[in-house]
């Protein structure tokens, strides 16, 4: 859901994805994109009014693509969005970035910030925690923040030494993006990445859709914290209907024993989501194992 989109088209639009695989739903949803160029061409305004600008399943208008690297500036990209919401604005204009210099800059004349960090493996993971802050930050609190995951290998693009990111590190950037305040996710399928990789966006989405709830929980974090001392981990807290959701990421290579104690809340029950680690509770003490490069979620109520 986003702001823009009014709660009928977006209640319509649920209803016809109802059911649906993840490859059909995707089938079925339009991104309109449109490469600007140094200049607004003149045949811009003609070529969006032809789009399906009132059809369900539209999710909005993606017209920046790293623009930095192409020349189209904030103020092009202005214009370009003043004319696309004469035609339409019931649906949120985007542009992604892979400079966050620049961030700030395009986030301002934007609906929706999306940043690409592609940190595999010539970069440490939690790339993907620092640009989402970055984006977060840059676009303030009223709009939404989209993260273009990497799951192309970038030697794809001449790098030498590039490799296709694992299954564990496709999940654990998603849920990097999440622990930081992503409010949509993405993935650049260059290459072959496409078929190899499906059946693992998959299991994320599902994973993703289950949690859905809580995500978009108008509660936040409702009033909880956690605390622990146990370096490297990436937390994430969030109420919906008298229960707590907790996030914990490892990016690390190594496996740990965590113990978080909650603060706000004081639940008696702990279940594990996903999988069937352990997680004992006393009192406001939860102690989790954490895998390698990997996630662990936990009910709290």
């Amino acid at each position: 859901s986003h702001p823009m989109i009014s709660p009928e088209v977006t209640r319509r639009a649920r209803i016809v994805l109802q059911g649906m695989t993840l490859e059909e739903k995707c089938a079925q949803t339009m991104m309109v994109s449109y490469g600007l160029g140094p200049e607004l061409p003149p045949e811009f305004g003609g070529v969006l009014a032809a789009a399906p600008v009132g059809a369900v399943l539209l999710l909005g208008y993606n017209i920046a693509d790293e623009p930095e690297g192409t020349g189209d500036s904030p103020e092009l990209i202005a214009r370009a969005r003043d004319i696309i919401r004469e035609i339409d604005p019931h649906h949120p204009v985007s542009g992604c970035n892979n400079t966050p210099s620049v961030f700030s800059a395009y986030a301002q004349v934007l609906d929706v910030h999306i940043a690409d960090p592609y940190p595999i493996p010539f970069s440490p993971i939690t790339m993907v925690a620092g640009w989402t802050d970055l984006s977060r930050k840059a676009a303030g609190p009223d709009k939404p923040t989209w993260m273009a995951l990497q799951t192309h290998d970038l030697s794809r693009y001449g790098v030498a030494g590039g490799r296709y990111p694992t299954a564990d590190e496709l999940r654990v950037m998603a849920y990097l993006a999440l622990a930081h305040g992503a409010q949509g996710l993405a993935w650049w399928a260059y290459g072959h990445a496409r078929e190899s990789n499906w059946n693992r966006y998959e299991g994320i989405y599902a994973e993703v859709q289950a949690i859905e709830p809580y995500l978009l929980s108008s509660e936040g974090a409702g009033g909880c914290s956690v605390a622990t001392e146990a370096t490297g981990l990436h937390l994430l807290l969030r109420r919906h209907e008298g229960r707590v959701l907790l996030v914990v990421v490892n990016p690390q290579g190594e496996a740990l024993e965590a113990s978080l104690r909650l603060e706000g809340f004081h639940p008696t029950r702990a279940t594990r989501l996903f999988d069937d680690g352990a997680a004992s509770l006393e009192r406001d003490l939860l102690e989790v194992q954490v895998p390698a490069m990997g996630r662990t979620l936990v009910v709290l109520q």
